[in-house]
This record gives C-alpha cells, sequence and structure tokens, in this order.
C-alpha cells in the first residue's frame, strides 16, 4: 500500500515526530511512506524522516493554480492507494485534488480549532461537503473531537496521537543521575524542563513571568526549543532570572533533558493532543499542564498531573505548591504512568487504528 502525507514545512513537532517514530515499522505493515512538504522549504525536518524511510516531495505552496496543476501531477504520476491530509492550510482544496486522485482519502485533524464569523461558516461547510463526497476526518484527541462537532457539526472519529514508545520509557535512578552529571546539574537542583517550539500558543513568557514570582533560586528551567527572535531570553533577563533558565535551541534527542528534570512544564494556551507532554509523562516526570483543551484530555489518565490556569499568577502558585514537594515523592506520585502511556499511547496501538481505517474507509 502506498500511502502519501501532505503536511506544511516538516518541522519537529505532532504529526512529523510520529511519522518519524513509525517509519521503521511501516514495511511490518505492507506500507510504503511518502511524504508532501508545501512548506516554503522542505524543513528542518525533512532529513530526520529521510532516514527513517520516507521519499520527500517538495511543492512551496501558493494560491497560484501552478501550485494545484503540479500537485495533481504529483498524485496523478505515483497513483497511491491514500492520500493522508494533515494541514489546515487550504485543506479544503488539497482535499479535493486528492479525491480527484486516490482510492482513499483522510484528514486528521490536529489541533482545536473554534472559528467563529463568516471563517468559522465557510470552515463548516467546507469540511461537511469533504465529507460528503467521501474524505474523513479523524481527530487527535476529545478535545478536538467536540470542538469539531460544535462549530462545524462534524462528527470526528478518534484517533489519538501516539509517541515513540520505543525511545520514551521510564527513566531509572542511575539514568537521572548520569543525565544531571552530563548537563552539569546539581542532585538537589529542582529543574523544570519545556519542549517544544516558541509560537505564540505555547505560551512561554507566561512561564518565565510565574518563575520570576518565585523566591525560589534553587530553580532551573531546560527550555528545549526554537526561539527565532530571542524574545523569551530578552524577558528573562529584563526579569533578572537569566540565570535560572538554559536556553538549549532544538535538540534531536531531547530524553536526556527529561531524564535530568524533575517536573515537565507546558503552559500553553490550548494544544490539539500533545505528543511532547506524552514523551515527558512516559519517562516518570509529574507534569504541570494548563487547565485547556488538548491538555485537560490527560487527566484521569495519568497521576502526577498538576493543573494551572495560562497565566503567570496561576503558574506561579501552582510552582510555589509543588516546590512543597520533595523530588522523591513527586516521582513517586507518577509512578506507573509509564506502562500506561505504552498502552494506550504507543506507536502500535495508534498505527494499528490508522492502518486499519486505511484498509476499510474508501473514498
Amino acid at each position: 500500500m502506498k500511502v502519501l502525507h501532505i503536511l506544511n514545512e516538516l518541522n519537529p513537532s505532532g504529526a512529523e515526530v510520529m511519522l518519524y517514530s513509525a517509519g521503521s515499522l511501516l514495511k511490518d505493515y505492507g506500507i510504503t511512506g511518502e511524504i508532501l512538504s508545501t512548506g516554503p522549504q522542505p524543513g528542518l525536518y525533512a532529513e530526520q524522516l529521510v532516514n527513517a524511510g520516507y521519499v520527500i516531495h517538495h511543492i512551496p505552496f501558493t494560491k497560484s493554480p501552478v501550485f494545484f496543476v503540479a500537485l495533481f501531477s504529483l498524485l496523478k504520476a505515483n497513483a497511491y492507494d491514500v492520500i493522508h491530509l494533515h494541514t489546515e492550510r487550504a485543506n479544503f482544496w488539497l482535499g479535493i485534488v486528492a479525491l480527484l486522485t486516490a482510492k482513499r482519502c483522510i484528514r486528521t485533524v490536529h489541533s482545536n480549532f473554534p472559528y467563529t464569523g463568516f471563517l468559522g461558516w465557510k470552515r463548516k461547510w467546507q469540511r461537511r461537503l469533504l465529507n460528503r463526497l467521501g474524505l474523513t476526518h479523524i481527530a487527535i484527541s476529545q478535545s478536538v473531537h467536540d470542538t469539531e462537532f460544535k462549530c462545524n457539526q462534524l462528527t470526528t472519529q478518534i484517533i489519538p496521537n501516539w509517541y515513540n514508545s520505543l525511545h520514551f520509557t521510564r527513566t531509572t535512578e542511575l539514568q537521572r543521575s548520569t543525565a544531571r552529571k552530563q548537563l552539569g546539574i546539581n542532585e538537589n537542583c529542582f529543574v523544570l524542563v519545556t519542549i517544544g517550539n516558541c509560537a505564540p500558543v505555547k505560551n512561554h513568557p507566561a512561564l518565565i513571568e510565574g518563575l520570576a514570582k518565585l523566591a525560589d533560586t534553587n530553580l532551573l528551567y531546560l527550555h528545549i526549543g526554537i526561539e527565532k527572535d530571542h524574545s523569551e531570553q530578552e524577558l528573562a533577563e529584563h526579569l533578572g532570572i537569566k540565570n535560572l533558565i538554559q536556553f538549549k535551541g532544538m535538540q534531536t534527542d531531547v530524553k536526556p533533558y527529561l531524564q535530568a528534570a524533575d517536573l515537565f512544564v507546558m503552559p500553553s494556551t490550548y494544544e490539539g493532543f500533545s505528543i511532547a507532554a506524552l514523551e515527558a509523562i512516559a519517562t516518570g516526570l509529574p507534569a504541570l499542564l494548563s487547565n485547556v483543551p488538548g491538555l485537560i484530555d490527560l487527566d484521569g489518565i495519568f497521576k502526577g498531573l498538576f493543573y494551572c490556569e495560562p497565566n503567570s499568577d496561576s503558574i506561579a502558585e501552582a510552582l510555589a505548591d509543588i516546590l512543597k514537594i520533595s523530588q522523591e515523592q513527586l516521582r513517586e506520585q507518577a509512578s506507573g504512568n509509564s506502562e500506561i502511556a505504552e498502552q494506550r499511547f504507543g506507536i502500535k496501538r495508534g498505527l494499528n487504528q490508522y492502518v486499519d481505517f486505511y484498509k476499510r474507509n474508501k473514498a
């Protein structure tokens, strides 16, 4: 079975990370995986996806008919069995072209899109028309499913995101100690970690401002991700806490940072269903998450989760309470999460669901 995934620029985020982690298993399912990047550039993550076994195509998106002619030619020439859309941008027009060329077409909605006004009306009818024409929509979480039904009267099937359960496993005491030594972190220091890009939705400034409200100087914040304009570093310096934060940039492997940490923090204003949070929880880390769609979905599934509102005061208050708990007690509260994560959100679980969907849902 030949499957083409259509994405924007390829960066280390949700869909790309899932595809990368599943790449080595596709042959076992009889699947040949290809990816089309529609970004201005193929993307920083393109090389990793090639290494995982995917063929990468690149057609930069424009609103010109030239783009859609090139897209149609690519799809027709390669005779894909399944076309799997992952983009919100131009998803209607991409879906129309896909329906003209493939036996099966599906689209995964990767985040909450509560559109309103004219845009909301347009998106609703576009989604419903694609659905009537045979393109099936999949939601990555209960929150996304509920948003699509509420805003678009669209019923989606839920296939939760998966994480790389072969790589992110429970951290042992030896691994924790080794990671701290390699990163030069004092054993008694309380370490926070965030993983992800620095888009406004990730809300890192609220966390930095929250840290500035605390009197505790025995903190270290490991900031992992791409920060293009350095505004967060400038904010930390302005607030006088830059010495408490290590801006590590993009890392090809975030596992050592999770192993060295005491708490994973995700202060986002909303999410679809966070793979970064799953990775952290799977290593045994307790987590402080925003009480927002896409993160509240994890409540009741895992232990050792703390919630706050996505603002600096609430984050500071939650961190102050967490810091009253010993590092050992925090890890104990999160015990068992690695096994739950593997069972409910491991690679094979999600991949099995998608492969079954590819085989039984015809356009």
